[in-house]
């Protein structure tokens, strides 16, 4: 019984470690070319902004969605 809640104790520390984590990951900063820019604008226009956001996260692996969300926004 101890070494079950022990366990259980440990697990649960290893869990909220992680999303902890993953919070505190800085944001990740990118630069966009004015080509780039239109690029999005363009996809935003003419296919919406779910596909602006996949495009501009497919081209900057690392971008997070809610990143690319404020960016896509942006524009």
């Amino acid at each position: 019984m101890t070494t079950t809640l022990l366990l259980c104790v440990v697990l649960l520390a290893i869990v909220f470690a992680g999303t902890n984590y993953a919070r505190k990951q800085p944001a990740t900063q990118i630069v966009l070319e004015d080509a780039e820019k239109q690029d999005i604008r363009r996809i935003r226009e003419d296919k919406g902004a779910v596909h602006a956001i996949r495009n501009l996260r497919k081209n900057h692996p690392g971008l997070g969605l809610a990143e690319a969300k404020k960016i896509v926004d942006e524009f």
